[in-house]
């Protein structure tokens, strides 16, 4: 039985080791485009910036969803973007200490907040896919020295 078990294994490692290019975040057919989330930004001289800057770190706000998500889900996911920032010392609390003090909650319970959001089953699909793509843009060339900030994010993929 253990043999047949490792077998198994080997054998998803194999299939998953040569097919690897599929399972790249890029690949993702739910991306929007360098060049679509660039053209967000109304008032911008440096569109060439935010097409490169499309699926890795970036200290500033997104100007939309890097998903191909709905109208309704983008201004939620552009909250949650910030929020996420601020959780992951990438951003200054400045922004997310007026959403705490909003909602009468320290960081730990805000990030507790977002993680509920994000398993409740009532949550659009879509808003969960675009937090998890945004986690891994933040993880992407993450200049942080902090080690805090690459942690709370390989935490909140661990929830």
């Amino acid at each position: 039985m253990r043999r047949l078990i490792d077998r198994k294994i080997k054998l998803r490692d194999l299939l998953l080791h040569r097919n690897e290019e599929r399972y790249t975040f890029l690949s993702y057919s739910g991306l929007k485009t360098p060049e679509e989330y660039a053209s967000y930004k109304i008032l911008t001289m440096n569109r060439k910036w935010w097409r490169e800057t499309a699926y890795t770190f970036i200290s500033l706000t997104i100007p939309t969803c890097i998903t191909t998500c709905s109208k309704e889900c983008d201004k939620q996911g552009i909250l949650l973007f910030k929020t996420i920032q601020g959780y992951m010392k990438d951003r200054k609390w400045a922004w997310t200490w007026r959403v705490m003090l909003r909602y009468n909650m320290e960081g730990s319970q805000l990030a507790y907040e977002i993680i509920i959001l994000l398993q409740n089953p009532n949550t659009p699909t879509a808003l969960r896919t675009e937090a998890y793509c945004q986690l891994i843009k933040q993880l992407t060339q993450n200049p942080s020295t902090q080690s805090v900030s690459l942690v709370r994010a390989w935490g909140f993929l661990h929830t």
